[in-house]
């Protein structure tokens, strides 16, 4: 078995001219590309976008410059990059978090100060939108945190399937 990954969006003529050996007819790289979208229910051959990752059946048509085997080192190599982009995007989204709390307390901070409740005492408008902002605020950090955990979530059942197909490929 081989594996590919698409380095930039791609559509299925393109996807044919680049897998297969040129002299391959058109019946047998159809048949192909049959299984290999059996291989990879997960992507829309016509459509594919950059990142995607195709896992293709030993054929003799196969072009072998195209992709590279799943041998071990490909599989882990594949496993640790997956891992290395969830570990990069948590911290991004982490910090992403942190920020909008950060600001919110900045803004709390100072509109607890006397100078600011003497001006938003006075003005019912302004009392409004900084309710309205507070609200906002509230919602930004709880959307947040779920993004947080939405990608911790990711993050493990990315590594249950990856250790359940590390076992499939041995």
């Amino acid at each position: 078995m081989r594996l590919v990954i698409i380095s930039q969006a791609t559509d299925l003529p393109a996807l044919r001219k680049m897998l297969f050996k040129s002299a391959q007819p058109a019946a047998a790289s159809a048949a192909a590309l049959e299984r290999v979208q059996a291989l990879n229910p997960h992507v829309d051959l016509q459509h594919l976008a950059a990142g995607s990752v195709l896992l293709l059946p030993d054929l003799p048509g196969v072009n072998p410059s195209a992709s590279r085997s799943i041998s071990g080192d490909a599989f882990a190599s594949l496993a640790a990059e997956a891992a290395s982009g969830l570990k990069v995007s948590a911290e991004r989204v982490r910090a992403g978090a942190e920020s909008v709390a950060a600001d919110r307390s900045g803004v709390t901070a100072a509109l607890r100060t006397a100078a600011a409740k003497r001006v938003i005492e006075s003005d019912p408008t302004l009392a409004k939108q900084l309710e309205a902002a507070a609200a906002h605020s509230t919602a930004q950090q709880k959307a947040a945190q779920e993004a947080a955990a939405a990608l911790e979530k990711l993050a493990a059942q990315t590594a249950a399937e990856l250790a359940a197909l590390s076992k499939l490929f041995g």
